[in-house]
C-alpha cells in the first residue's frame, strides 16, 4: 500500500510542476504587459471645463421623461 501511494506521487510530481511551470509563466507575462500599459485617466467631475456640477437624478425614466417635455414646452 506504501509502495503504491509513493508511485502515484512519483507519477504526478512531474505533471504538477509543469502546471506550475506554466501557470507562472502566464503570469510573469500578464504582470510585463500590464507593466508596459500607460496608467489610464479617469475622467473626474474635477476635468470638466466648467466649475458647475451637474446633479445626477435618480429615479424612474418615465417621471425624467415627463420632465424633461415638460421643461422643453
Amino acid at each position: 500500500m506504501r509502495s503504491r501511494k509513493r508511485i502515484v506521487t512519483i507519477l504526478l510530481l512531474p505533471i504538477i510542476v509543469f502546471v506550475f511551470i506554466v501557470g507562472w509563466a502566464l503570469y510573469w507575462v500578464g504582470k510585463q504587459q500590464d507593466s508596459n500599459r500607460e496608467p489610464s485617466r479617469v475622467n473626474t467631475a474635477k476635468d470638466a471645463d466648467t466649475d458647475e456640477q451637474e446633479p445626477v437624478e435618480i429615479g424612474v425614466i418615465e417621471e425624467l421623461m415627463e420632465k424633461q417635455l415638460k421643461a422643453e414646452q
